[in-house]
């Protein structure tokens, strides 16, 4: 459930996605002003969601989302640096098929990815493109049985 408050200027997220014994990803997010401190623990405390992407070939939702990172400083939190990855993929009725962890660390820019008939396209960073004639990535198939 997303909720805004226009007198307070704040969203409140509830999701039945759950990161450790946390069901609640997000009580409040804050906009507008908040302070250093604040937007650190935020950023700390809760996952990032990237993505989401309807696969119309396979029929699934796939979220890209990296999980809290207690003890980050601010600069751990530019996309180059989520090093840990989750495709969550939901069925189209939204129910929870599977969370996988793409198993490279700290190379993906998922800024840059895309679905299409083959499957999920995640780019690498910047730092580990290493020839500008071609954008290098990871191809991500999903198979579904029926």
């Amino acid at each position: 459930m997303t909720s805004y408050d226009f007198n307070s200027d704040k969203v409140t997220i509830k999701s039945h996605l759950q990161y450790g014994n946390n069901k609640l990803v997000s009580e409040m997010v804050p906009f507008g002003e908040v302070s250093h401190e604040e937007k650190q623990r935020f950023m700390m405390d809760n996952p990032f969601y990237f993505k989401i992407y309807f696969d119309e070939t396979r029929k699934l939702y796939l979220t890209l989302s990296s999980p809290p990172r207690p003890g980050s400083t601010e600069e751990d939190f530019h996309y180059v640096n989520y090093n840990t990855i989750h495709v969550t993929i939901f069925d189209k009725e939204l129910n929870q098929l599977a969370r996988i962890t793409l198993p490279k660390k700290d190379i993906y820019n998922v800024g840059f990815s895309f679905v299409f008939s083959e499957g999920l396209w995640i780019s690498y960073n910047s730092k580990n493109q290493d020839d500008e004639s071609y954008i290098k990535g990871d191809l991500i198939r999903f198979n579904v049985i029926d």
